[in-house]
């Protein structure tokens, strides 16, 4: 029996840390080329919590936008700067929460456990 291919993904699961225990884990999925990440929010209290959603990836020259489609329109629920700073925005939020990248938090995930975390849900 042929076992299915996995999706390529990136090397790391980056971690960004925000106030209030606010954070979001994000993995490059698939081909660089294809520019989409698993995208998981923890900490909001919003119905996206602990969710892994597959998001569209803008690179621009100064950060990258992680964007879906809702309602018909492109909403940008997280930005990254090449600083490592960004922010979250959840669709009904009346904010948006700061985060910044956090090596050591990213160092201890596995992609590939993120990635079959991703998978079981879908």
């Amino acid at each position: 029996m042929d076992m299915p291919m996995r999706q390529e993904v990136g090397d790391e699961v980056s971690v960004y840390t925000g106030p209030d225990g606010i954070d979001v884990l994000v993995l490059r999925y698939g081909p660089t080329r294809v520019s989409e990440a698993l995208v998981q929010f923890s900490g909001s209290k919003h119905a996206w919590e602990g969710k892994i959603q597959k998001l569209e990836v803008k690179k621009t020259a100064a950060e990258n936008l992680y964007w879906l489609n809702l309602q018909g329109k492109r909403f940008v629920a997280l930005t990254v700067a090449k600083d490592g700073s960004g922010r979250i925005t959840l669709p009904g939020g009346a904010k948006a929460y700061p985060v910044a990248y956090d090596a050591a938090l990213s160092a201890q995930l596995n992609p590939h456990y993120f990635l079959a975390d991703y998978l079981s849900r879908n």
